[in-house]
């Protein structure tokens, strides 16, 4: 499983990257703008193919979501959670998840030194999550990586137990969209081996 997280602030040419990576077969586009009025956020999902939007999540301007049903929510915190059914959360320990049920899948972060926010440093250990990872796997929970994920450490998630990973700063990071798009395609075959 991958999913493509939004940069936090405009980017040029940042509606045709995404059009591309859906086309490419991206199938979790997390839209996460703090400071998008929920016009906004309409304007992104109407500029989107009908086909696509299955395939969007929104952080924020959730009431959108009563006008478009196929769009799902993203959760900060579990304490946000008023529809649950579909729904994903970030969390940032395995006690979290531990304790929250009826959710299509987990963002556990940082695992990894943050990409995108200088100074969010990795707050696990391998160990830890060889641990706990298979006994969330068991029970049907879907935890997906998030924080410093880029093409060279996809592998070690996987071998650590996460269902998938989650990207942003690797994305992002490109100025052209040909660029992100190759960085993209490098990271969704090292997640097909999930």
């Amino acid at each position: 499983m991958l999913v493509v997280i939004s940069p936090e602030k405009d980017l040029a040419n940042e509606l045709e990257t995404v059009l591309a990576m859906l086309e490419a077969g991206l199938t979790h586009y997390h839209l996460r703008k703090p400071y998008w009025t929920a016009e906004q956020s309409e304007s992104f999902i109407l500029a989107l193919p009908q086909r696509f939007r299955e395939r969007v999540r929104l952080h924020q301007n959730h009431e959108l979501c009563q006008y478009f049903p196929e769009v799902k929510r993203h959760y900060r915190s579990q304490a946000d959670i008023s529809e649950a059914k579909g729904a994903s959360v970030s969390c940032h320990s395995l006690t979290e998840i531990e304790e929250k049920i009826g959710l299509d899948y987990y963002f556990l972060s940082p695992i990894f030194d943050s990409i995108s926010k200088v100074g969010y440093q990795s707050g696990f250990n391998q160990e830890h999550l060889q641990q706990g990872l298979p006994k969330l796997a068991h029970s049907g929970k879907r935890v997906v990586a998030l924080g410093g994920i880029d093409s060279s450490n996809v592998g070690l998630c996987k071998e650590w137990g996460f269902t998938g990973v989650a990207v942003l700063g690797s994305i992002w990071k490109h100025q052209k969209v040909e660029d992100r798009i190759k960085e993209f395609q490098t990271i969704w075959q090292e997640s097909l081996t999930y």
